[in-house]
């Protein structure tokens, strides 16, 4: 197999800290407070700051985290076999956890 041709990948740079630090503190100054993630919630922060348009708040924004839920229920967690039986006492327990 030496006739084999080597093809480059290219990747996406990586974001650095302090970009990533800069980005979650101009969050936490110009975003607006909501209940919350369970990110936040495990990790005992005082508040869940997120700006307008966003996807993740400042703290998850900071430690890399993509999933993010400060906006209550995703759309993954609907499609759980709870929401479509009904009960939903389970769902509540899996938020804040």
């Amino acid at each position: 197999m030496s006739g084999r041709v080597s093809k480059s990948v290219k990747s996406r740079p990586k974001i650095s800290e302090e970009c990533r630090q800069g980005v979650a503190s101009l969050v936490a100054k110009f975003g607006f407070e909501m209940p919350r993630c369970s990110a936040c919630f495990k990790a005992n922060q005082p508040s869940c700051v997120v700006a307008e348009g966003k996807q993740r708040c400042d703290f998850c924004i900071s430690k890399k985290y993509h999933g993010c839920d400060f906006g209550g229920v995703s759309a993954q967690a609907c499609t759980h076999p709870s929401f479509s039986s009904g009960d939903f006492s389970n769902c509540f327990v899996q938020m804040l956890v």
